[in-house]
């Protein structure tokens, strides 16, 4: 699970299709940009182990 701060750096660093939404595909390659672009390690490391050996992702998020 990640907090507040790492949800709105994704909301940032992401293209919305709409308003409404939830999920987003990335690459592996994204993780380099996330990095140069300020990302903690702890988000950059959950999104690494959640590649696993995969090159692409899909993340949803919803509030809790």
């Amino acid at each position: 699970m990640i907090n507040e701060e790492q949800l709105q750096f994704l909301n940032k660093e992401l293209e919305e299709e709409s308003l409404t939404d939830k999920d987003y595909w990335l690459h592996r390659s994204l993780l380099i940009t996330f990095r140069e672009n300020g990302a903690d390690n702890v988000l950059l490391n959950i999104l690494e182990n959640a590649f696993g050996n995969d090159d692409e992702l899909e993340i949803s998020w919803e509030e809790a």
